[in-house]
This record gives structure tokens, C-alpha cells and sequence, in this order.
């Protein structure tokens, strides 16, 4: 019988993936050596350090989706929380799931109430993080709308610094009328919200 992975051992196929992928060819193969690295202790962490801010989409994807399902089933989302924050920071890819699969992350934790409280700082990154969401496809926006609405909700959109307020706004009021009606309601309602501040 085979000896179980080792995380080290997951960490460097996942960085020889991270090597030679550049279609999504070794999608299926990352995401699974990721959930079995993510299972171990210590090993979302290591992902989050290590590949949070891969270019290759195929992996920003994976621990994107990874996150998700941990904000939503992990019996201490406070402890994943910074690990979203640490992944939004680090994003550098411009693939479009990874950035649907963090918004849900974002909106599960808002469910789950351990968004940063108003006591907390807002995450860095996040500012730029939504501005590049609400310019994305669909799919993306889709995801947007839920995951802003929660930040708003929880008080964490009116603490980002004034600048990028002011560019949320004035990308959420030019944007085309999206196509899905739920997320047109859910456009129109945060530009409602965001009219309040000036």
C-alpha cells in the first residue's frame, strides 16, 4: 500500500503544474492534488501563500474554489477569512471563475457574519478587487452583486478609501444594463446605496 501524500510533496506537483500549464489541460489534476494539500494541517495556508497569486489560471481557480466551499463549510470560518483577504490581495490572473469563485468566498463569509467588522481594517486589495469585478463578463458580474451587497450590508464598502468609492461609483452608474434580471436589481440597489455618499 502506497504512503499517503505528503504536503511538501503535493506543494511541488503543484508547482510543477503551475510550470507547464498554460491551457487549463492539468485543471483536474490541480484541483485535485489541491483539495488533498488543503485537507492536511496547515495546507490551506500553504496553498493561500504559495499560489494565491499564480498567473496561471487553472491554479488561482482551484484555491479560489477551495476558499468558497471552506467559507461555507469549514466550522471556523474566522480562521478562513484571512486566507480570502490574503488570496484577493495576491490575485493575478484575469481569469474570470477564480474571481466568481473568490466573490462567493466573499458573500459566504458575509453569511457566515465574519466579514472584517467595523472595528477591523478593510482588506488590502479589496478596493481594486471590486472595481476590476464590476468591469468583468456576466458570469462575473452575476457574482458581484451578492458578494457588494453583503460588504455593504456589513459596513465594509463605506470604509474604502474615498477614491475608490468614487470609482465604484461612477463604473456601477456607466455600466451597460446587465442581462440577468437579478443582478440588474441587484446593480441597480447598490447604486441606490452608494448615492449616499457624496
Amino acid at each position: 500500500m502506497s504512503a499517503e501524500p505528503t504536503l511538501p510533496t503535493l506543494m511541488a506537483k503543484l508547482a510543477a503544474a503551475e510550470q507547464r500549464d498554460t491551457d487549463g489541460t492539468d485543471a483536474d489534476e490541480i484541483l485535485a492534488l489541491m483539495q488533498t494539500a488543503a485537507a492536511l494541517p496547515g495546507g490551506m495556508e500553504q496553498l493561500v501563500e504559495r499560489f494565491a497569486g499564480s498567473p496561471v489560471g487553472a491554479l488561482a481557480r482551484a484555491l479560489a474554489f477551495l476558499l468558497a466551499c471552506s467559507a461555507s463549510s469549514s466550522d471556523s470560518p474566522a480562521v478562513i477569512a484571512p486566507l480570502v483577504w490574503s488570496a484577493v490581495s495576491a490575485l493575478d490572473t484575469d481569469d474570470e471563475s477564480a474571481r466568481t469563485n473568490m466573490l462567493s468566498a466573499i458573500q459566504l463569509l458575509g453569511a457566515r457574519g465574519v466579514l472584517p467588522s467595523m472595528t477591523e481594517p478593510v482588506p488590502v486589495g479589496l478596493g481594486a478587487f471590486l472595481i476590476d469585478v464590476l468591469q468583468r463578463g456576466e458570469e462575473v458580474l452575476d457574482a458581484a452583486g451578492p458578494a457588494l451587497l453583503s460588504l455593504d450590508t456589513h459596513g465594509v464598502l463605506e470604509r474604502l478609501d474615498r477614491s475608490q468609492l468614487r470609482t465604484l461609483q461612477n463604473v456601477l452608474e456607466n455600466m451597460a444594463q446587465p442581462t440577468n434580471p437579478f443582478t440588474r436589481a441587484d446593480i441597480a440597489a447598490l447604486r441606490d446605496r452608494l448615492s449616499r455618499f457624496p
